[in-house]
């Protein structure tokens, strides 16, 4: 069943105050557009999260994002923000769903969550300086904007699609193998330092 603009500013209000429970989710931030200046249709984005999966986002400087098209909602797909920790788990902050999936968009989530962490404890400076995300251009102009950093990291779980795409064309199945291997040990270094190293020692390999 479609839901209405209004009938989501309905929900929105009933939903927007901060609980009391940690694990009660609520919105965060919205934008609600009837008409838009730039485009003709109406617009919506909403951020949800609890107080808990704030509290994790000051805890790393590192911030996850992207949308993900096996969960959708009224046809528009699911933006997932999250965090990982150093046993590389992830943890979700929040998931966010928005007419669209530009730049302003991304502002909008990375917005909702800074001002949110400052909501429940006013001496937040939440301020990742690592984005973890697929490329995209739009993810990572947001990130910039929002918290002046242009450090991006490729996710791994997409450099590993492209991989296979490239590799496939290594018609040796054990030299394939082993590019793979060689790959996979540089994507485990565990600072940009050994990291160049291990990239030097794989290219005079190649």
């Amino acid at each position: 069943m479609t839901i209405r603009l209004g009938e989501m500013e309905e929900w929105r209000l009933k939903n927007e105050k901060i609980p009391d429970s940690d694990d009660e989710a609520f919105v965060c931030s919205h934008e609600i557009q009837y008409e838009d200046v730039e485009d003709i249709g109406n617009k919506f984005r909403f951020f949800l999260t609890t107080k808990r999966l704030l509290s994790i986002a000051n805890k790393s400087n590192k911030i996850h994002a992207d949308a993900t098209y096996k969960l959708i909602w009224q046809g528009f797909p699911v933006l997932i923000v999250g965090t990982s920790d150093l046993d590389r788990k992830f943890h979700s902050i929040g998931l966010s769903v928005c007419t669209e999936e530009k730049q302003k968009d991304f502002e909008f989530i990375f917005k909702a969550i800074r001002d949110g962490s400052f909501k429940l404890d006013n001496s937040s400076t939440y301020k990742p300086d690592v984005l973890i995300a697929d490329g995209s251009d739009a993810i990572r102009n947001a990130f910039n904007c929002i918290f002046e950093s242009n450090k991006m990291v490729m996710c791994w779980a997409h450099v590993r699609i492209y991989l296979d795409k490239k590799l496939c064309l290594i018609n040796d199945n054990n030299e394939r193998h082993e590019v793979i291997s060689d790959i996979e040990k540089l994507q485990i270094c565990n600072s940009t330092h050994y990291f160049q190293l291990a990239l030097e020692l794989f290219l005079k390999k190649q």
